[in-house]
C-alpha cells in the first residue's frame, strides 16, 4: 500500500523539491569550523547529529584509548553522557536533548539528563544464542526512536527494523524476505528505512528503500536499476536513498514518495551517501568509503572542505554527519594530524 499526501499538502512538498533541485545558478554558502570543546575525560572526535535547538552529540576515546565515550554540547558548554560500556556511540539527538545509540551491542537511549537507558530487549530477535545486537539510530523531538536488531540465523546474519514509541516497538513490514532496517524517523513518525523483496526465481534477493507510518508503507523504489536504500528523511517526508541507476552506477537521489529526483554527483569516483537532510532539502553526504564530505544546495554541489572561510585552515578530510535548518554543520576532520569534532556555522548565504 502507498501512502499520499494530501492535495495542498503535495502541492508543499512538490514546490519545495523542485526549488531545491533547480539548477539556477546560487552563490556558495561560506562556513566557520570550529573544534568542540573537550569535556572531562573524552577526546571529541565525532560528532555525529546536531539536533533544531543546536544541541549536538557525538563520541570519542578516553584518554587511555581503551573505550569510546558519548558526550553532549548544549549551550556552547560541552559534556559527558553516561557512559554505560566500553564501547558507546551516539548517532541522534532531538530538540530536548534526548539521544540515541549504543554501547556492547546493545540499543540505548539518553534521557535530558544524560542517563542511558537499555532498549535492547524491545528489539525482538529469533536467532542462535548469544548472536543478537541492537542499535538505536534516531529520534524524534516526541522521543520515538528507530532500532535497528541483528540476529545470526542458521549462520547468516539478518537484520530487523523496529520503531519505538514509550516501551511499545513495532516491526517495520518486509517486502517478503524477512529482513528490514529503519534508518530515521521525522517529527511526524514517517520512517526511512529498507526492506528485502522474496527471492526472484533465480533466488536473488534485492533492498528496496521504504517510508512508512502507521502501517502504511511506501516503496520508493529505484534510480532504474535492481536496489535501493533510504538513509535520512526530513519533516516534509522527503527522503535521501541510494540507488542503482538504468546503466548499473550508484546515484544519491531524494524522493518526495513519488518521484525520485538525481543529485547530480560532483565526485567521479566514488558514490556519495546522504548523511542528513534538513526542512530545506540541503542535503549533507560523504563518499563512500572514503568519507570525503559534500553539500548539495539549490541543485549545486560543494565539496565542504571548499566552503569554509579562513578558520578552515589545517583542517582535511572532513566528513559531515548532521545538518540543522539554519544550516549549522556537525562532523569530524583532521586538525594537525588529529581527528576532531566540529562545528561548521554558516556566514554567508
Amino acid at each position: 500500500m502507498s501512502t499520499a499526501f494530501p492535495t495542498a499538502a503535495r502541492r508543499v512538498a512538490m514546490a519545495a523539491i523542485a526549488a531545491a533541485m533547480t539548477t539556477a545558478a546560487a552563490a556558495a554558502p561560506l562556513y566557520r569550523i570550529q573544534k568542540l570543546d573537550r569535556p572531562d575525560g573524552i577526546e571529541p572526535e565525532h560528532a555525529t547529529a546536531i539536533s533544531s535547538t543546536g544541541i549536538i552529540v557525538g563520541y570519542g576515546r578516553t584518554p587511555d584509548e581503551a573505550s569510546l565515550a558519548p558526550y553532549i554540547r548544549k549551550r556552547h558548554k560541552t559534556l559527558p553522557l553516561e557512559q554505560p560500556g566500553v564501547l558507546t556511540r551516539v548517532w541522534s539527538v532531538n530538540a530536548r536533548g534526548e539521544v540515541a545509540g549504543e554501547s556492547d551491542g546493545h540499543a540505548f537511549r539518553w534521557d535530558a539528563a544524560g542517563h542511558a537507558i537499555d532498549m535492547d530487549a524491545l528489539a525482538s530477535c529469533k536467532g542462535e544464542p548469544g548472536s543478537k545486537t541492537s542499535r538505536a539510530t534516531s529520534i524524534n523531538d516526541a522521543g520515538t526512536v528507530t532500532l535497528v536488531a541483528q540476529c545470526r540465523v542458521a549462520g547468516v546474519w539478518q537484520e530487523k527494523g523496529f520503531v519505538v514509541h514509550g516501551h511499545q516497538a513495532t516491526e517495520l513490514p518486509d517486502f517478503g524476505d524477512h529482513r528490514s532496517y529503519a534508518s530515521a524517523v521525522n517529527n511526524h513518525d514517517q520512517v526511512a528505512g529498507s526492506s528485502v523483496l522474496a527471492a526472484n526465481a533465480d533466488g536473488y534477493t534485492f533492498r528496496r528503500a521504504l517510508r512508512w507510518q502507521d502501517g502504511d508503507t511506501t516503496d520508493l523504489g529505484t534510480g532504474g536499476g535492481c536496489c535501493s536504500h533510504a538513509t535520512a528523511i526530513n519533516d516534509l517526508g522527503h527522503v535521501t536513498l541510494n540507488s542503482d541507476d538504468e546503466t548499473s552506477h550508484e546515484r544519491l537521489y531524494v524522493s518526495d514518495g513519488h518521484t525520485l529526483h538525481k543529485l547530480f554527483n560532483c565526485n567521479k569516483r566514488y558514490p556519495l551517501v546522504a548523511a542528513a537532510i534538513n526542512n530545506h532539502d540541503v542535503v549533507i553526504a560523504n563518499t563512500d568509503g572514503t568519507g570525503v564530505g559534500y553539500l548539495f544546495e539549490q541543485g549545486h554541489c560543494h565539496q565542504f572542505t571548499d566552503l569554509m572561510d579562513d578558520s578552515g585552515e589545517g583542517w582535511s578530510m572532513m566528513t559531515l554527519h548532521g545538518i540543522n535548518d539554519d544550516g549549522v554543520v556537525v562532523g569530524e576532520g583532521v586538525l594537525n594530524k588529529h581527528w576532531r569534532a566540529f562545528i561548521a556555522t554558516p556566514v554567508s548565504r
